[in-house]
Protein backbone atom coordinates (compact mmCIF):
# COMPACT_ATOMS: atom_id res chain seq x y z
CA UNK A 1 0.00 0.00 0.00
CA UNK A 2 1.21 3.46 -1.00
CA UNK A 3 2.65 5.36 2.11
CA UNK A 4 0.27 8.25 1.96
CA UNK A 5 -2.56 6.41 1.36
CA UNK A 6 -1.36 4.18 4.45
CA UNK A 7 -0.73 7.41 6.51
CA UNK A 8 -4.81 9.16 5.41
CA UNK A 9 -6.23 5.70 6.35
CA UNK A 10 -4.70 5.88 9.89
CA UNK A 11 -5.47 9.81 10.19
CA UNK A 12 -9.15 8.71 9.16
CA UNK A 13 -10.14 5.86 11.44
CA UNK A 14 -7.81 7.61 14.46
CA UNK A 15 -9.73 11.33 14.02
CA UNK A 16 -13.26 9.10 13.89
CA UNK A 17 -11.90 7.50 17.42
CA UNK A 18 -11.26 10.68 18.50
CA UNK A 19 -14.66 12.13 17.42
CA UNK A 20 -16.26 9.57 19.48
CA UNK A 21 -14.38 10.50 22.88
CA UNK A 22 -15.56 14.12 21.93
CA UNK A 23 -18.90 12.94 21.96
CA UNK A 24 -18.67 10.66 25.22
CA UNK A 25 -16.93 13.50 27.13
CA UNK A 26 -19.53 15.30 26.73
CA UNK A 27 -18.09 17.85 24.01
CA UNK A 28 -20.63 20.32 22.57
CA UNK A 29 -20.40 19.98 18.55
CA UNK A 30 -21.29 23.94 18.49
CA UNK A 31 -16.94 23.78 20.32
CA UNK A 32 -16.16 21.63 17.94
CA UNK A 33 -17.75 24.10 14.69
CA UNK A 34 -15.85 26.83 16.01
CA UNK A 35 -13.17 25.73 16.68
CA UNK A 36 -12.83 24.22 12.93
CA UNK A 37 -13.78 27.59 11.65
CA UNK A 38 -11.69 29.74 13.83
CA UNK A 39 -8.66 27.72 13.53
CA UNK A 40 -8.74 26.61 9.87
CA UNK A 41 -11.44 28.25 8.09
CA UNK A 42 -13.53 25.18 8.12
CA UNK A 43 -17.00 25.51 7.69
CA UNK A 44 -19.05 22.93 9.48
CA UNK A 45 -22.87 22.75 11.31
CA UNK A 46 -23.21 22.22 14.96
CA UNK A 47 -23.95 18.71 14.30
CA UNK A 48 -21.87 15.39 14.71
CA UNK A 49 -22.15 14.23 11.12
CA UNK A 50 -21.24 17.72 9.45
CA UNK A 51 -18.04 18.00 11.76
CA UNK A 52 -17.33 14.09 11.48
CA UNK A 53 -17.03 15.46 7.51
CA UNK A 54 -14.87 18.84 8.29
CA UNK A 55 -12.68 16.78 10.58
CA UNK A 56 -12.05 14.24 7.84
CA UNK A 57 -9.78 17.01 5.98
CA UNK A 58 -6.63 16.47 5.66
CA UNK A 59 -6.02 20.23 6.84
CA UNK A 60 -6.75 19.16 9.98
CA UNK A 61 -4.14 16.45 12.05
CA UNK A 62 -5.46 13.65 14.13
CA UNK A 63 -2.76 15.31 16.56
CA UNK A 64 -4.15 19.11 16.62
CA UNK A 65 -7.69 17.54 17.40
CA UNK A 66 -6.08 15.52 20.00
CA UNK A 67 -4.63 18.27 21.79
CA UNK A 68 -7.86 20.42 21.19
CA UNK A 69 -9.79 17.59 23.15
CA UNK A 70 -7.90 17.81 25.71
CA UNK A 71 -7.29 21.21 26.20
CA UNK A 72 -11.39 20.86 26.13
CA UNK A 73 -10.92 18.51 28.94
CA UNK A 74 -11.85 15.64 26.96
CA UNK A 75 -9.28 12.16 27.53
CA UNK A 76 -7.72 10.96 24.47
CA UNK A 77 -8.04 6.67 24.88
CA UNK A 78 -4.44 6.54 24.25
CA UNK A 79 -4.82 2.83 24.26
CA UNK A 80 -7.09 2.57 21.01
CA UNK A 81 -4.98 5.06 19.46
CA UNK A 82 -2.11 2.33 19.55
CA UNK A 83 -4.08 -0.03 18.39
CA UNK A 84 -4.84 1.11 15.35
CA UNK A 85 -1.45 2.40 14.68
CA UNK A 86 -0.52 -1.32 15.33
CA UNK A 87 -2.85 -2.47 13.27
CA UNK A 88 -1.78 -0.91 10.12
CA UNK A 89 1.85 -2.17 11.35
CA UNK A 90 2.74 0.87 12.83
CA UNK A 91 5.38 0.11 15.83
CA UNK A 92 4.70 2.53 18.89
Amino acid sequence: MPLMRHRRLVEREVKKMLLEAAKRGGLSPRSVAEWLREEYGINARPEWRSIEKALLSPEVTSNEFAAFLVDNGVEVPEEKWIEILRKYGIRV
